[in-house]
């Protein structure tokens, strides 16, 4: 029932091949019993170390911001000097989100290839590889593939992407030169790119079509679930998509780690001006768009 991941009746624990067992009390995972796994054992031991700067009753949970930055210190050094450890790639992983995409991408290519090869080390790249502007670290760590780093090279503007319909048809951006244009990263799962739909429909009445376009990529990967979304919710407008969640060029392109609903606004020329727009409900976003077409 409990909301913080981090809570004292959530254990955590580093799956690794082998034979694992768990002993627990169903409402103190805090105090719980792992073997067979070398790295939750590893993991075990630092945590305790950790202890004293973190809350009596949850050893991985704190709400004091210093304790937080001085434990996100401590488990930078420890990555820094366990560079083969599972531990590290867990604690790189839990961190990615709050340390710069520069700092992610130090410590990530200092692992070794079996922590790359592990689920933390994909999690951390899939979240790395659409941030970095760093095209050789994109060649030696091709995530999505040698033929998706080719294609996301050739792109200078949105325009260089096409992007299938609803019904399978391929849709050049190009067609929507010299309009501004608003992308909707959406999904069918998504609760509020769902309660979003309203206004963005009121948000279309608002603003003339030939001057700003508003489109919508899901980033569903169940083609069935996101055309049943479209129909249920009255969805109109261009709906495109891929299916390869966050995985689709457009998405990479437009820097898209997680997260939805997200919306972004490109300029005349299908350059992105604004990676981060309010939600189609708040003022804010029409005081921009206004603003925007106050200049022309």
């Amino acid at each position: 029932k409990n909301k913080v991941f981090d809570h004292k009746t959530v254990l955590r624990f580093i799956l690794e091949p082998g034979n694992i067992s768990i002993l627990c009390k169903s409402d103190d995972a805090l105090h719980a019993l792992v073997k067979g796994s070398k790295a939750q054992i590893e993991k075990q031991k630092w945590d305790k170390a950790k202890l004293p700067l973190t809350d009596k009753d949850n050893e991985a949970y704190t709400t004091s911001q210093s304790k937080r930055n001085t434990i996100r210190f401590m488990d930078l050094n420890y990555i820094s000097n366990h560079k083969n450890s599972y531990l590290s790639g867990y604690l790189l992983s839990h961190h990615k989100r709050r340390i710069s995409i520069d700092s992610l991408q130090f410590f990530y290519t200092a692992l070794t290839k079996k922590v790359k090869r592990s689920n933390f080390g994909y999690d951390i790249l899939s979240y790395l590889y659409p941030l970095t502007n760093d095209l050789k670290f994109r060649d030696k760590n091709p995530i999505f593939g040698l033929d998706f780093n080719s294609q996301l090279k050739k792109i200078k503007s949105i325009y260089d992407i096409s992007i299938p319909n609803t019904s399978g048809n391929k849709i050049n951006l190009s067609i929507f030169k010299g309009q501004y244009l608003i992308i909707d990263f959406w999904a069918s799962w998504c609760g509020p790119c769902i309660e979003n739909i309203p206004y963005i429909k009121k948000l279309k009445e608002r603003y003339n079509e030939d001057s700003l376009q508003l489109i919508s990529y899901s980033v569903d990967t169940d083609g069935n679930k996101w055309k049943a979304a479209i129909k249920k919710h009255n969805f109109s407008g261009l709906q495109i998509s891929d299916l390869n969640t966050f995985s689709g060029l457009l998405p990479v392109y437009c820097k898209l780690a997680v997260g939805v609903p997200t919306y972004m606004l490109f300029d005349k020329n299908g350059i992105l001006i604004n990676t981060d727009l309010p939600q189609p409900g708040e003022s804010a976003l029409n005081t921009i768009l206004d603003k925007l077409f106050d200049k022309q």
